[in-house]
């Protein structure tokens, strides 16, 4: 990032330890820095890169924090979106069906209907020399 060329290497490379040491490659720390989206250049870059990834942690505690006090378990959560449930497939297939036929026939009715059972050039030609703006 150029925000951080006047850095000492030494001084970046500890303040990026939390991420380096976490695994992350070369890219993946020069995404997460351009997230940030400064506008500005930080006098001491390691030292704002250290504090705003201590911030950044602290975030992340708290918010973990808050789950287990609301007895929030994602596993239980997410339960109902793996069950197997035929008739609710059924239901959303047969919602999906009846607006697909309810948008077919709005388009029907603007005369914009599917293309599929005629000559799709002759279709454009027809549409074209009657002006319809795209």
């Amino acid at each position: 990032m150029p925000w951080t060329q006047g850095e000492n290497l030494r001084a970046l490379e500890v303040s990026l330890r939390p991420l380096t040491g976490a695994g992350w490659d070369a890219h993946m720390i020069a995404v997460e820095l351009h997230s940030w989206m400064l506008t500005w250049s930080p006098a001491r870059p390691a030292a704002y890169i250290r504090a705003r990834l201590a911030q950044q942690s602290t975030a992340e505690h708290v918010a973990a924090e808050l789950d287990v006090a609301e007895g929030w378990d994602a596993q239980e959560a997410s339960r109902a979106l793996g069950a197997s449930r035929p008739e609710l497939v059924l239901d959303v297939l047969e919602g999906l069906a009846a607006g697909m036929a309810a948008h077919s026939a709005r388009q029907a009715a603007l005369g914009l209907d599917d293309l599929t059972d005629t000559d799709a050039a002759a279709d454009m030609a027809a549409v074209l020399a009657r002006g319809v703006p795209v």
